[in-house]
């Protein structure tokens, strides 16, 4: 109970903590934004539940790796009569939380459910307890299987990580699309030049979007250059951002940093010169994004010319 009570403080303390901050009226929105409302068990009770269920067990299959899997099914079968109590606390504090978060989210990726994984390990685990030796010798092999391919796959990751074997929803958020954070570290190296090269000139960066990977991973990059100013400037670019063509009128060395997918004018009638663009990994062709923005996104990054300041 004391337990319990701890944790309750604990929380209730950090969420008064949260209460502070100016935007804490924007956690209600987001949620609106990712989780659906208690109601919706009612409305909607297997949408998404069951496709998300689905796409989870994918997430296991693929980087769990597959053995993984079999060896959880196995200490299930093989220990629930015998530790009926424990395999069942240990399922429950995995498979609850993996339901509700699949009743009630609107989206779903890896991250979601991860957190689940070292209970579904201790299930897994517990498939070696079998005393039947050709059991063990089977569970040996499977072991051996489960080293190897996870090494390969870290290998991968490691190394050609457009290679890896990642589920869909993984390889487009963190290779393909706008949340990818290919090219944001190389535009960070040229502003740290520049600004080393130029300590006294005003740099001023926009970017897609207003939190995340734009402009919070650029910023995280420049963390130590505080003089330098990274801000949200839109998501869908259909002109150049005025608060970019003053500061430009203003002196400061002026940058817009944006996705192909986003940019919806042409660059050089606004008086933006590319200084480098980095391609993204490409789309699976049967994806809608593929069909709206073509093979592969790719992030700019230009700079905002004397040209911008009659052009716009």
């Amino acid at each position: 109970m004391s337990l319990w009570l701890v944790t309750l403080a604990i929380g209730y303390g950090l969420y008064n903590i949260l209460r502070l901050g100016p935007e804490f009226h924007q956690i209600a929105l987001r949620n609106r934004d990712y989780v659906y409302p208690l109601t919706h068990i009612l409305q909607s009770p297997f949408d998404p539940l069951l496709p998300f269920l689905d796409r989870i067990l994918e997430y296991f299959w693929i980087l769990g790796p597959s053995v993984l899997v079999f060896l959880m099914v196995l200490g299930v079968l093989l220990n629930i009569k015998k530790h009926t109590k424990y395999i069942l606390l240990l399922l429950a504090w995995a498979l609850l939380p993996i339901i509700v978060i699949s009743e009630f989210s609107k989206t779903m990726t890896t991250r979601y459910i991860y957190f689940t994984a070292p209970f579904l390990m201790i299930v897994a685990v517990t498939s070696f307890l079998s005393k039947d030796k050709r059991m063990n010798k089977l569970l040996t092999v499977g072991l051996i299987v489960f080293i190897f391919h996870s090494l390969l796959i870290n290998r991968l990751l490691l190394s050609n990580i457009e290679a890896a074997p990642l589920p869909r929803s993984e390889r487009s958020g963190y290779l393909e699309e706008w949340t990818a954070g290919t090219g944001i570290r190389e535009v960070a190296e040229y502003l740290r030049e520049e600004k080393m090269r130029k300590p006294d000139d005003g740099i001023v960066v926009g970017t897609e979007g207003f939190f995340g990977t734009l402009p919070d991973g650029l910023q995280i990059y420049l963390n130590d250059f505080r003089d330098v100013a990274i801000i949200g400037v839109g998501v869908t670019m259909t002109d150049l951002h005025t608060s970019l063509i003053e500061s430009r009128r203003a002196g400061n060395k002026t940058y817009l940093v944006v996705n192909s997918s986003r940019l919806k004018f042409e660059p050089e009638e606004k008086g933006l010169e590319l200084i480098a663009a980095y391609p993204k990994a490409f789309r699976a062709e049967d994806t809608h994004e593929y069909t709206q923005h073509g093979p592969r996104d790719t992030l700019y990054f230009f700079e905002v010319t004397e040209k911008a300041l009659s052009s716009n």
